[in-house]
């Protein structure tokens, strides 16, 4: 009766794996050491018929063994089936070098099946292993053994750069990535470079370390990605980046000769990597006068919602700008609106996400307008500009002009008055002053002794004169005020980096850390870039320490200004950080205060 059950089994099996679509798959370690012995994995989803190996003549092999495995699942009331044989060869190579294994093949239902060629890397690797350093056995779990700035032995950590040169604004990556050749069990204290000098930002990687072989100077070891950051340089010049510095917690072997086997032991391995340097170039000269710092490769549009308005509608301009570049740092564009048009802050909205190959998004800006008058009007093309660090030029794109038509208001006859607006007091008012036409008998004054024609009638015309050219004159100078872009963002720089702060403590209540951290920073460097006009991705501490003592603002103000910035950056991008987010928002407001009052 079992083998009637098996033989139903394995024949329903076999029907359901010719209904799946087949697949076969070579598998093997990339990279091995001479002397090595390693497996070649060939594996197929259904019941072969027939199997042909590749030339294998390049390594010393046995085999093929074989075997199979199949599981059934039911989940809801739907059954899931899998079946997988496979097809094992013990390998040992025979000399160093990179070889290529051809493609197997397979029979199933009579169709042949084939593998795609993988290659293997042959290393020499070393005679045994070498520890970096000593590891002394005290009878305690955990010992301690370190190594400082080297790149040998049997754990270190390395900071790879992908880029050693790049012009100031124009982004590389920086990969913190341990190796090993030891059995790793955990981490403590992991201290990651502040990136002096840099603008950086954090790039997603997976939460738990997956390990992966590969050949590091000749030697196989496994090695795993502990942080990724996008660096945005914003100076030029030669920046140092501090080193890496963890404790590695190792599991060793401190007795082979043991009756029950080797012992382990818990090796506690302080490693840090070496310091590297990153040459930054400056900016090449001739830049357009559009330019306000972007750096990478983008596209450019903008557009308003309409052209043909009445006076005192309101009108939006959007700005897009994509790509790949440093795009979080790029300002609000120069538009040159009429004086009669009246503009609000705008409004910008980013899309960003932060990946080996750059800040990729886009950054829409919206400008709301109101034209007050009725008339035909040119806002002038808009342009922006940066530099291709690729071909190393400057590119300008230009929007070209938008010519608006103007209306008169439905509110306003002449349309060349403001909307005025009343409130219920107002409305009581003007009812009080109508008055009924009087039917009754009345004595007509004598002449002279009526307002008409007294001095009292001339001074009021005077008066309304002076008021109208006083009202006159503040309302151009409020507009000229409006258009200088410059004093515009030094008297806002204040309310932009409150409403910075006010963000900031809203995702300390919901304890954002790394959302928290980033609106504190982007409130201090916006502050000080409004503040003394200096693009953001052309910020630097030197130049802000250098323009604040220009301004004879205290010592203590600076200091207090420059630990602010490493505390967020620390504790943003160190898994170690414990920086108390309440204080840093607390220090954070005083600084921006006391700038306020002194500036």
């Amino acid at each position: 009766m079992k083998k009637i059950i098996s033989f139903i089994l394995l024949f329903t099996l076999s029907l359901w794996a010719f209904a799946q679509d087949v697949k076969f798959t070579a598998r093997a370690n990339e990279v091995v050491e001479l002397n090595e012995q390693f497996r070649l994995t060939f594996t197929v989803n259904a019941q072969p018929s027939g199997f042909k190996a590749p030339d294998l003549g390049a390594f010393n092999f046995s085999g093929p063994s074989t075997s199979q495995s199949s599981s059934f699942q039911m989940i809801n009331g739907k059954t899931q089936q899998s079946f997988e044989f496979s097809y094992v060869f013990f390998m040992m190579p025979k000399k160093t070098g990179k070889f290529t294994i051809g493609a197997a093949q397979v029979t199933v239902g009579g169709k042949s099946y084939q593998t795609s060629p993988i290659t293997i890397e042959v290393v020499s690797g070393s005679s045994g292993n070498s520890t970096s350093g000593s590891t002394s056995n005290t009878g305690n779990n955990t010992n301690s053994n370190t190594t400082s700035g080297t790149e040998t032995g049997d754990v270190f950590v390395v900071l790879n750069l992908s880029k050693n040169s790049v012009y100031q604004g124009e982004h590389l990556v920086a990969s913190a990535q341990i190796y090993t050749r030891e059995t790793l069990r955990g981490f403590n204290d992991i201290k990651l470079p502040s990136y002096q000098g840099f603008w950086s930002q954090e790039i997603p990687t997976a939460n738990n370390i997956q390990l992966q072989r590969t050949n590091y100077n000749g030697k196989v070891y496994d090695m795993g990605v502990l942080h990724k950051s996008l660096l945005f340089p914003q100076q030029s010049g030669s920046i140092s980046i501090d080193p890496i510095q963890l404790e590695a917690i190792v599991r060793k072997v401190v007795d082979r000769r043991s009756f029950w086997g080797p012992t382990y032991d818990d090796v506690i391995v302080k490693i840090k990597s070496a310091v590297k340097k990153v040459t930054v170039k400056p900016l090449p000269a001739g830049k357009p006068e559009s330019f306000n710092g972007a750096v990478g490769s983008f596209e450019f549009s903008a557009k308003f919602d309409k052209t043909e308005l009445k006076a005192n509608d309101a009108a939006k301009l959007t700005i897009t700008i994509s790509g790949n570049g440093n795009l979080k740092l790029i300002d609000p564009l120069k538009v040159n609106f009429p004086p009669d048009f009246e503009l609000y802050d705008p409004q910008i909205q980013s899309d960003i996400k932060n990946t080996a190959d750059g800040a990729k998004g886009t950054t829409t800006i919206e400008y709301l307008v109101i034209p007050r008058t009725a008339g035909k009007f040119t806002v002038p093309a808009i342009e922006f500009s940066y530099f291709d660090p690729q071909k190393g030029i400057y590119v300008t794109k230009n929007s070209g002009d938008f010519n608006f038509t103007i209306q008169k208001s439905d509110d306003d006859g002449s349309g060349t008055q403001e909307a005025i607006s009343f409130t219920k007091k107002d409305i009581q008012m003007m009812g009080n002053d109508i008055r009924h036409i009087k039917e009754s008998r009345f004595d007509i004054a004598k002449a002279g002794s009526a307002f008409y024609g007294t001095l009292k009638f001339y001074l009021s015309y005077v008066i309304l004169l002076g008021l109208f050219l006083v009202i006159f004159v503040l309302r151009r100078k409020q507009i000229q005020r409006n258009s200088d872009v410059v004093s515009l963002k030094n008297r806002r720089a204040n309310k932009v980096s409150q409403k910075r702060l006010k963000l900031a403590n809203q995702f300390l209540k919901e304890n954002k850390k790394e959302a928290f951290y980033d609106e504190i920073l982007l409130a201090m460097w916006g502050y000080v870039s409004n503040k003394l006009n200096i693009p953001q991705a052309q910020l630097s501490r030197d130049n802000i320490l250098e323009t604040f003592k220009n301004k004879s603002i205290e010592e203590s103000l600076l200091v207090k200004f420059i630990k602010v910035l490493d505390e967020c950056e620390f504790a943003k991008y160190s898994p170690a950080g414990q920086a108390d987010m309440q204080q840093v928002y607390k220090d954070a407001s005083e600084v921006i205060l006391a700038m306020e009052q002194r500036m």
